[in-house]
């Protein structure tokens, strides 16, 4: 992935399958798209290691992983309300409204990814660790 795509606190697997969470990115001409990466699991579990993001993928985002985090039911917000996941396992859609005074605006984002998760809800401003 390019470090574009990425942002920090982002979580991905690495090239050997474990999660990682992105504690630095860097993209320069010169050294290429890099990134500081936490170790979450396996042998080199708490270590922060570099690596190139190109070797990182992306998590599944699954039902599993919503419920575990306690998105697949209505939650309140102070300023967004959050609707109930709908779609299959493989392809979550994730709904939101916005509340502004009387009136509201429903989103639609379709999400395949953890990360994109963690975008969206950077986006509504609420500060969530997502756990896998």
């Amino acid at each position: 992935m390019k470090a574009t795509d990425l942002m920090i606190r982002d979580l991905m697997y690495d090239n050997n399958g474990y999660a990682v969470l992105i504690r630095e990115l860097s993209d320069t001409q010169l050294s290429g798209d890099k990134a500081l990466v936490e170790v979450l699991e396996g042998v080199h579990e708490g270590e922060i290691v570099p690596i190139d993001t190109y070797e990182l993928s992306p998590i599944p985002l699954t039902r599993e992983i919503l419920e575990k985090n306690g998105l697949s039911n209505r939650m309140e917000f102070k300023r967004f309300q959050f609707i109930d996941v709908i779609g299959t396992q493989e392809n979550p859609i994730f709904y939101w409204t916005k509340r502004v005074e009387d009136d509201a605006v429903t989103t639609v984002q379709q999400l395949y990814y953890v990360h994109e998760l963690q975008h969206a809800l950077r986006l509504c401003k609420i500060d969530k660790e997502i756990v896998l």
